[in-house]
C-alpha cells in the first residue's frame, strides 16, 4: 500500500470525509466541510505531522487515548511506536516516522482491513 493510498483511506475511513478517486487521471480527492483536498498534496497525514495530528484529534473525539514511544535511541535510527486505545482494545503500529505510525495505528483502530493485515 502506498502512502497516498494510506492517506486516502485515512480521509475516507477515519476522518469520514466524502472521497473520490478519478482513476482516469489518478487523482484522489477528499471533501471536507470547508474545502476540497487533493490527497497526497493538500492532505498527506502519512508524511505531514500537521495532518497526522488531525488524525490524532479525530481519534480523541471518538474516545481513543493516544500514546507513543520514540524508539530511535534504542535502534540508532528514527523509529516510532504509536498506539490508540479504547477500553480494553489497543491498536498499534511501529514505523520509521511518527506520521506513518499514527496513520497505520488509526487505520487498525478503525478496523480497516488493509491495515489490520500489516
Amino acid at each position: 500500500m502506498t502512502k497516498r493510498e494510506i492517506d486516502f483511506l485515512i480521509a475516507k475511513k477515519v476522518m469520514e470525509w466524502e472521497t473520490t478517486h478519478f482513476e482516469n487521471i489518478d487523482v484522489m480527492e477528499a471533501y471536507t466541510e470547508f474545502s476540497t483536498l487533493v490527497i497526497g498534496e493538500d492532505f498527506a497525514p502519512s508524511d505531514d505531522i500537521q495532518d497526522a495530528w488531525l488524525v490524532v484529534e479525530k481519534l480523541k473525539q471518538e474516545g481513543f487515548y493516544s500514546f507513543h514511544t520514540d524508539l530511535s535511541l534504542d535502534s540508532g535510527r528514527e523509529w516510532w511506536s504509536w498506539h490508540f486505545s479504547k477500553g480494553v482494545n489497543n491498536y498499534g503500529s511501529q514505523q520509521e516516522t511518527a506520521p506513518l505510525a499514527i496513520c497505520m495505528a488509526a487505520l487498525k483502530a478503525f478496523n480497516v482491513e488493509e491495515a489490520v493485515k500489516s
